[in-house]
């Protein structure tokens, strides 16, 4: 796996070697960064260049690759996904309960919706692995939410993350176009 992107980016630790098996140690310098159907691609505004938003970026990129290898399109990044998935890993860390539903009944597609995103179709949620390969390979090995990431007819993803004290809240929002 070519990781040389890796040690280019601010905050990743260039000791991490994904190909002998050691867990991602990385460094966070500062406070944490905090916007029709159609995707809403990248925007600055929503967390660029944050280490949470590499992260994000690195699932979607894992998500295609598994999607590619069995002849799926790949799904484009929408940030009204990736706002809606980061609010949800928030709200799951802060609050302390993970579902995807929210202790007041929201679903995601009820968050999907407040977030901008009209055609909101699944969600996958996961807690505690330090890295994006390690939080996908967990995805894939369950049988619910490898559905999600290699359903044929989603188009577009939203990837969020939050660095709790107790290690990586992830959700994943899919959608239709």
């Amino acid at each position: 796996m070519d990781q040389d992107w890796l040690e280019e980016e601010e905050g990743w630790d260039p000791q991490w070697d994904p190909d002998a098996g050691t867990n991602l140690r990385f460094r966070r310098a500062g406070g944490r960064e905090e916007a029709a159907s159609r995707p809403k691609t990248e925007d600055s505004s929503v967390g660029g260049g944050s280490l949470e938003r590499l992260l994000e970026n690195a699932v979607a990129v894992l998500v295609n690759q598994e999607r590619d290898r069995r002849g799926l399109v790949s799904l484009a990044s929408d940030e009204r996904l990736r706002e809606s998935a980061r609010s949800h890993s928030e709200d799951m860390a802060r609050r302390h309960f993970f579902d995807h539903l929210t202790p007041e009944g929201l679903s995601p597609a009820d968050r999907m919706v407040a977030h901008g995103y009209p055609l909101p179709a699944a969600e996958n949620i996961a807690a505690g692995q330090p890295h994006p390969v390690v939080v996908m390979a967990d995805w894939m090995n369950s049988p619910g939410h490898r559905v999600n990431i290699l359903h044929a007819d989603f188009r577009v993803i939203g990837v969020g993350v939050y660095l709790s004290e107790h290690g990586p809240v992830w959700t994943q929002n899919f959608g239709y176009v």
